[in-house]
């Protein structure tokens, strides 16, 4: 079995601008985290084999890392969400659980009892919605001393403290200890640990949450409504105890807006947060009793507090050796405190790239000082040739620390010599350097065609063909990208270890026995990470045969792939 390296958890506590401090900490994880939520006191992980754990936070800097970390013994789980005192999780079999950090219990368990539970328990209100109509849980959402509940159908059930319409529900001054339907046609609910207020979007993308109106009447206030948001999607809501924050994005452009509000209700209290700073799309934002975290799609982080927005990933500071943004995963806060997962594994992606450049092998064109690369890689991601590349480097008199700075990005996207890289982006003018554009370049790299050099042959299956005279055989060709198949392939890593020395073999036949169409997809995933389906691709198929063929090929790390499988079979009920 293959060692893997611990992951690094960050926390930090945004008292002021003035007084940030960071401080990491190991986790005995022996899986990469997936997903991670943290309430008033405790952080709850969710890794990429299902484990649980808990981990309660400290107060001050120096008891960060004291407390243990807590495995519980349940289920797989696919994911969770944090109330202020409590916690939800989803199972990957559709089980609902619930977990109280404290005795305040007015409901958000949804057990139908009033009792805390001291480890997490399972709602079996949810289990018996499934096993009598079929209807699952399929995300979960925590206010103050509520939960929130989407199911695949729409419906939006909640429980706990409803006493001036917090739950949603119509009838106030009272707690809800079992769910109870809120509306239908939802398709999005947003919750925060030390908000009063859940916000929920219907399938027209109209955002409502909870009434200003004495005793529910009417029951929800349609914050979509404001003019404010003429022209515009609510994208992301985040609220605390007295603040909102808005992201939205204009209907006629992929501009977005960052609105801050003190109160919901009011429009002439909402202020846009100046975004002139921010050179990538924001993708995600998350509230704390007193600030508000935002990241973008290149994975800065941000504090909004007082409608001005701060850069805090400078802060951070460095994790064996290199900070490295694409590595964050969330963003979690809890009365003060933020929480982000830095792994000091890299990503499948950017890992297998990476460690193709650091061994040097398979290269195909010098960079300068002996550093080599692959040449169709560097030009794409440089937008150069790779002489205007030698010429770029040269003029700047680069030794070969800050070449190798440079390619580290190149392919991992990795700032480690930061300095060096806005050097070489002044130098080049080169407007994709700052941004997280590994994917897109790769997507891009993807449907490049003249670059491709290699070619997959698949047999297609012909009930007619005669099997003795294999010349007669029909195969379709999935034409690729050399480099890629020895990034992600264990099984073309070592195939190429032997083609490499004849170089007339540019083709290789496949016998996997699986499709054309489930290899096509499978092909484009080494990629992109993502799995695409066509109208007609059978999923089941599908699913089975990418499966088969991520141990045929010996893929590097497989965690990504099962995951993509497991949201096609939960897509289409499999």
């Amino acid at each position: 079995m293959t060692n893997q390296k611990k992951e690094t958890i960050t926390f930090g506590y945004l008292e002021s601008m003035s007084k940030n401090f960071f401080h990491s900490i190991k986790t005995p994880f022996k899986s990469p985290i997936r997903m991670l939520t943290s309430g008033n006191s405790n952080i709850c992980f969710v890794l990429e084999n299902g484990e649980c754990w808990e981990h309660k936070l400290a107060y001050s800097a120096s008891n960060f890392g004291l407390s243990e970390f807590i495995k519980h013994d349940i289920e797989p789980i696919d994911r969770c969400a944090s109330g202020y005192s409590h916690y939800l999780l989803i199972s990957k079999s559709g089980s609902v659980y619930g977990r109280n950090i404290n005795s305040f219990h007015y409901g958000q368990m949804g057990s139908g009892e009033n009792i805390s539970f001291t480890k997490p328990t399972k709602i079996k209100f949810f289990d018996k919605l499934k096993k009598e109509e079929g209807i699952e849980v399929v995300d979960v959402k925590g206010a103050v001393y509520s939960s929130f509940y989407l199911c695949n159908n729409g419906d939006l059930y909640s429980s706990g403290y409803n006493n001036s319409g917090e739950c949603l529900l119509p009838k106030w001054n009272q707690n809800y200890f079992t769910p109870e339907l809120v509306s239908k046609n939802v398709k999005k609910i947003w919750g925060e640990n030390y908000s009063w207020k859940a916000f929920f979007q219907t399938n027209d993308n109209k955002v409502f949450c909870k009434t200003n109106s004495f005793q529910g009447n009417p029951r929800f206030f349609e914050v979509s409504s404001l003019p404010i948001f003429k022209d515009q999607i609510i994208l992301e809501v985040a609220s605390s105890c007295s603040t909102m924050l808005l992201l939205t994005q204009s209907t006629n452009s992929e501009k977005q807006f960052l609105h801050y509000t003190t109160d919901i209700y009011q429009h002439s209290t909402y202020h846009k947060v100046d975004l002139t700073r921010v050179n990538s799309p924001l993708k995600g934002i998350s509230s704390s009793q007193s600030n508000f975290l935002t990241t973008t799609q290149n994975n800065d982080i941000y504090c909004v507090r007082n409608k001005a927005l701060h850069q805090i990933t400078n802060g951070v500071p460095e994790m064996e050796g290199e900070f490295n943004r694409e590595r964050y995963v969330a963003c979690s806060c809890s009365c003060g405190f933020s929480a982000s997962v830095v792994p000091s594994s890299k990503c499948s992606i950017s890992n297998d790239l990476l460690q193709l450049y650091q061994n040097q092998t398979f290269v195909d064109c010098e960079i300068a000082q002996g550093i080599k690369g692959h040449k169709v890689w560097v030009e794409l991601r440089l937008s150069k040739t790779i002489k205007e590349i030698q010429e770029t480097i040269l003029q700047a008199q680069w030794g070969k620390e800050k070449i190798d700075s440079l390619m580290h990005w190149v392919y991992s996207n990795s700032y480690r010599g930061i300095k060096q890289i806005k050097e070489f982006g002044g130098l080049t003018s080169n407007p994709n350097l700052y941004k997280n554009s590994i994917k897109n370049d790769l997507l891009a790299l993807y449907k490049n065609e003249e670059t491709k050099n290699f070619t997959i042959k698949v047999k297609i299956d012909d009930e007619d063909q005669d099997e003795e005279n294999e010349e007669d055989e029909d195969f379709e060709e999935i034409p690729v990208h050399k480099f890629i198949l020895i990034a992600r392939s264990g099984l073309f890593r070592e195939m190429f270890k032997t083609l490499n020395e004849n170089e007339e073999d540019n083709s290789v036949k496949d016998f996997s026995g699986k499709t054309p169409e489930s290899l096509e997809i499978f092909f484009k995933y080494l990629y992109t990470n993502t799995l695409e389906l066509t109208a007609d691709d059978d999923p089941q198929l599908t699913a089975e045969e990418l499966e088969d063929a991520s141990e045929y090929y010996q893929l590097t790390e497989k965690i990504s792939l099962q995951n993509e499988i497991r949201k096609i079979k939960k897509q289409f009920k499999l």
